[in-house]
């Protein structure tokens, strides 16, 4: 009955439809309506036609009022739109009952129904309407209590308690927990991200190309055993001038192997022997490391880069010390090379001494970086393991025409690092990543089976309860959908990058079936029985339904507008 006061939030409840099946409300048609609709689409349409038009001829970035104007339009759209399609309003009959109903609270806050009003008076339902939820609560409580009845409130089953309220509300927080991880983390069976994706939208990470890079590295070990690895980098630099941002040096580097922070710190950076600002900072949870200067230099020349890494070692399984470096990022070519420029030399270098070298054990050997093959073995080192004064594992590697034309320049893309294995003990390494880097890399495998074993089994188990109201039915119809839903966001999340043949697919596919088929047996077994009607009239033993309305005029007249 309030709903005549007032909107229905919702076109499903009952008595919201029945308003419109006595004739109470109706829905608005017509001229004026088609006209605010099509207004507001042209509005749009026509803002965004103009930002259109205008980026043409200046940048919207500069002029920002075009687009600011635009999304205005669209949302006052919006509000257009809401208001046209929603409005419902009372017709004549609807505006009577509504006056009907104003009359009868204003008597009975008048006569202060509610503080007088018996158990049993025909008035309480009246009073009980126009009070506040809470009010109301205590006053039917107050009135049992003083008729002697104990009966609490909340065992009614059909009453919303703290029990049916926490089960909708996990129900939604399991969602919104899937898409809060699907959406703002990668899974640890995504690819690694190449020297682009780590760039992408950095100002200033475009103009500076590199024609020919020395990368020399030292591992030592001191003392009490913790090694400790210095990085030159020498590049051979090619600057363009003119551009909107000023281009900087910048490198990107991965210093997380595995969940194990290796210490990265650079330590200088010089342009033609003069040291420049830097700023280290991270982004997709690697290194990098951007000059800070404030003129382009265009012209050649020369850039070097200091840097350590401080814990490079650790204990793995094996049991083996590893020593994983990263000297340059998968596709690092496709940053360093410009229209005119192009890499031309490419040296990496490592060296450490005789003693170390002995401790080498198989699986030693240069990075395959390619994003598209993560997980593949190190390449043997071969002849690049050198002897001297000092073990020095290296490559040179120069282009020429032919390898140009033939696609086979930079062959070294994907040789961009090391990992060395010596045996165990051989320093004092930093510890194994814990089990929260362990339970995070199986997350994406283990995660989808058990939320379906949490849908199956709650969904069985609550199944029997049936059409009876109460948090039985609601926990067997309710938290199996949301752990079905939960799943669908998370099959993107965990195999969003797989192949064909990485197994993480029916790993979190065929779980989400049965949890599909679980859900709808569910949902079959708790419906709600519909109320028995009685058979319904045959055509010899009832008259033909008429069109009229029977008992509306009584019901017209029954209103008291004098309120």
């Amino acid at each position: 009955m309030t709903s005549y006061l007032r909107g229905a939030p919702s076109a499903s409840l009952p008595a919201w439809r029945t308003q419109f099946d006595d004739g109470l409300r109706r829905v608005p048609s017509g001229f004026v309506r088609d006209a605010f609709l099509g207004g507001a689409i042209a509005l749009t349409a026509l803002q965004l036609g103009l930002a259109r038009q205008l980026s043409h001829q200046s940048a919207l970035t500069l002029e920002w009022w075009p687009p600011v104007a635009a999304v205005l339009a669209a949302v006052l759209a919006i509000v257009v739109f809401a208001i046209a399609l929603g409005a419902r309003p009372l017709t004549r009959d609807g505006a009577l009952a509504r006056e009907h109903l104003l009359g009868q609270r204003l008597h009975l806050r008048t006569t202060l129904a509610a503080e007088r009003t018996p158990l049993r008076s025909a008035d309480l339902p009246y009073v009980v309407l126009f009070e506040r939820p809470r009010a109301a609560g205590r006053l039917i409580l107050r009135l049992l209590a003083r008729e002697g009845i104990g009966r609490r409130a909340g065992a009614d089953p059909a009453f919303f308690g703290p029990g049916r309220i926490g089960v909708r509300a996990l129900a939604l927080a399991v969602v919104a927990g899937a898409v809060a991880l699907a959406f703002l983390t990668p899974a640890a069976t995504s690819h690694a991200p190449d020297q682009g994706d780590v760039l992408e939208g950095l100002p200033g990470d475009y103009g500076v190309g590199v024609t020919d890079a020395d990368i020399e590295a030292a591992l030592t070990r001191d003392d009490d055993g913790a090694a400790r690895l210095e990085v030159v980098e020498r590049l051979q630099a090619t600057v363009i001038g003119n551009r909107r941002a000023v281009p900087q040096v910048t490198r990107v580097w991965r210093d997380v192997v595995d969940g194990h922070d290796q210490g990265l710190r650079v330590e200088a950076i010089t342009v033609d022997g003069e040291d420049v600002p830097f700023v280290q900072s991270r982004r997709l949870g690697h290194a990098v490391v951007q000059t800070r200067l404030a003129d382009d230099r265009a012209g050649e020349h020369e850039v070097e880069v200091r840097y350590a890494l401080e814990r490079p070692v650790v204990a793995a399984d094996g049991p083996v010390d590893r020593l994983t470096w990263t000297a340059l990022m998968p596709w690092w070519s496709s940053t360093w090379e410009l229209v005119d420029v192009d890499t031309e030399r490419l040296r990496v270098a490592l060296t450490l001494s005789d003693e170390l070298a002995d401790r080498l054990v198989d699986g030693s050997g240069w990075l395959d970086q390619s994003p598209y093959r993560p997980s593949a073995p190190p390449v043997p080192l071969g002849e690049s393991l050198q002897r001297g004064a000092d073990t020095v594992i290296a490559f040179d590697e120069r282009s020429d025409d032919e390898d140009e034309r033939n696609g086979l320049w930079p062959s070294s893309s994907q040789f961009v690092g090391l990992e060395l294995r010596f045996t165990a003990d051989t320093f004092a390494a930093s510890p194994p990543p814990g089990i929260g880097h362990r339970l995070w890399t199986a997350l994406p495998w283990v995660i989808g089976p058990l939320l379906a074993v949490l849908a199956i089994v709650l969904g069985l188990v609550g199944a029997p309860a049936g059409g009876r109201i109460g948090v039985r039915r609601d926990i067997a119809r309710w938290l199996p959908l949301s752990l079905t839903v939960a799943q669908v966001f998370l099959v993107g999340w965990a195999s969003g990058e797989a192949t064909d043949e990485d197994p993480i697919v029916p790993v979190v596919l065929v779980p989400l079936g049965l949890s599909i088929v679980v859900v709808i047996i569910a949902f079959v077994a708790t419906r709600r029985p519909k109320p028995d009607t009685g058979r319904p009239p045959t055509a010899s033993s009832s008259p033909p339904p008429s069109t009229a309305r029977p008992g509306r005029k009584k019901r017209r007249r029954g209103i008291d507008t004098r309120a």
